[in-house]
């Protein structure tokens, strides 16, 4: 069996024409709080007016909108064509008003799982699961509050926002059941706008990666942010440090792999060219052997692996200049040196 052959050409074409309205609404050029507003109190009059007299209010409306608010907005007219159409436009508006609401949901259920962060090393694996997880936690929470929602509004459930909004939900509600007789999939087409927001909410302030957790541990110790750069060895193109600076008139490189791969022959191969006077190897050491970092180190390289597999591998502790990652301290490496 085809699944396409269950998606008719109604049941497509008025599943596209909700999330047009949805995502033109959404849009860059999208009407503000007050504008979108003043369009539902407009469509509003669906019930008790005609369709035409309608129509014309709303296009008097538009002709009040800036070039690029309006070009979107006709983009969006031009999908109407009956007072369904209206009552579906009005709903898609009273999602965005309540996109917000949900949105600062996910984010809160986001930033708990952030708290958990400061009981760990930010070196540690544990810090970097978690971390990796916070965008996932965001999406996933987003796809589960837009589900309780919406079998909130299929049963009628009014008090899903606030008892105060008894009013506003319950025409929500009747509105939402109309277009799920039509075969709107609501759910649906509002989690593919839904989704987008909260992934501009993950990219606006989303945590640091492995590279950038290790800059503010060295601003931290004392080294000048702005004095850290990220270039390619002078001597051996082929590597490249993620952080490189001055320090108590030493030249450090560091560079910080989450697994080792390969690449770590590259940076055996560097030290043996390098002017610098002190290389830094730092990795969660998830795929690191005793042979890789017995190579590593015995060209003068310090090596920092998370503090979990250090304390498990009494192999690692037995090398001279492999370190628990959690100990790492650029004063303290400089008197070694």
């Amino acid at each position: 069996m085809k699944v396409s052959k269950m998606i008719t050409n109604p049941i497509l074409d008025i599943n596209l024409k909700f999330y047009r309205y949805l995502k033109n609404l959404n849009s860059t050029n999208k009407l503000t709080d007050k504008q979108r507003a003043e369009l539902v109190t407009i469509i509003s009059k669906y019930k008790t007016s005609n369709y035409e007299n309608i129509m014309n209010l709303v296009f008097d409306f538009a002709e009040k909108l800036p070039n690029k608010t309006f070009m979107t907005f006709e983009e969006l007219l031009t999908l109407i064509d009956g007072i369904e159409d209206l009552e579906a436009l009005k709903l898609a508006c009273q999602l965005l008003d309540i996109k917000p609401l949900l949105l600062e949901e996910a984010k809160l259920i986001a930033r708990s799982k952030e708290t958990d962060l400061t009981k760990y090393h930010p070196l540690s694996i544990e810090y970097d699961r978690l971390s990796v997880n916070v965008p996932y936690t965001a999406r996933v929470s987003a796809s589960l509050i837009a589900m309780i929602l919406f079998e909130k509004i299929e049963e009628g459930d009014s008090p899903f926002i606030s008892e105060i909004a008894n009013e506003y939900t319950e025409e929500i509600i009747t509105s939402a059941k109309n277009l799920l007789e039509r075969g709107v999939s609501l759910e649906e087409m509002f989690l593919l706008i839904f989704t987008e927001s909260v992934d501009q909410s993950i990219r606006s302030s989303s945590g640091t990666n492995y590279e950038d957790r290790i800059t503010e541990i060295l601003v931290g110790q004392g080294i000048p942010r702005e004095n850290i750069s990220k270039i390619h060895d002078e001597n051996d193109s082929s590597t490249e440090f993620d952080h490189i600076f001055t320090y108590k008139g030493k030249t450090i490189g560091i560079s910080a792999k989450r697994t080792l791969r390969e690449r770590y022959k590259q940076f055996i191969k560097t030290s043996l060219m390098s002017d610098l006077d002190i290389m830094i190897e730092i990795t969660l050491g998830l795929d690191l052997t005793k042979e890789k970092a017995k190579s590593i180190t015995k060209h003068g390289v310090y090596l920092f692996v998370a503090e979990e597999v250090y304390n498990q591998r009494k192999d690692l502790q037995e090398i001279k200049n492999v370190f628990s990652a959690s100990e790492f301290n650029i004063n303290e490496i400089v008197k070694l040196n």
